[in-house]
């Protein structure tokens, strides 16, 4: 299967404009990029896409007919591919989190958590409340605070405190 071609958004925006000037300024691009892309686009696909002069730029009808069968396809990807990149950028999952019960986890961090819930509120949270040692990695938790000293050498590089 052949990919589409980048300059079918070049194609049209000139056709739109019916001037290469113009559509580069509105692509941020360069208007001898623009002539590149359409020359490229036309000996790829062997059809001559716009009628040139020096003063004047139109359609073909081969152009036209191209231009009125691609637009709503075209709208239809930028549409798939700006939705797509929304929903990327949203946070989303669910965090493993063990907090101690005293005033540290229920008063300190947890109206942080909260905060950040509203936030992203993709993202859920398991919350554990507990004063016991407990084992994060064979518990499967993301995160573990305690209120207790911990010496450097105990920390390991995975992010997480050792139940040791």
């Amino acid at each position: 299967m052949r990919s589409l071609p980048s300059q079918l958004p070049i194609f049209i925006e000139v056709a739109k404009e019916q001037n290469f000037s113009a559509a580069a300024r509105n692509l941020g691009i360069s208007t001898p990029a623009v002539s590149k892309a359409i020359n490229k686009l036309e000996d790829e696909w062997k059809l001559k896409l716009f009628h040139r002069s020096s003063h004047s730029l139109s359609l073909t009808s081969v152009g036209k007919t191209l231009l009125i069968e691609l637009q709503p396809a075209i709208g239809t990807i930028f549409s798939a591919i700006s939705s797509s990149q929304e929903s990327n950028k949203e946070l989303t999952g669910i965090i493993k989190i063990n907090l101690p019960s005293t005033s540290l986890g229920v008063d300190t961090i947890l109206p942080h958590i909260m905060a950040f819930n509203e936030l992203y509120p993709s993202v859920q949270f398991d919350l554990h409340f507990s004063d016991a040692r407990v084992d994060l990695v064979a518990n499967g938790f993301d995160i573990g605070i305690a209120p207790t000293s911990i010496r450097t050498r105990d920390l390991l590089l995975g992010g997480y405190l050792p139940a040791t």
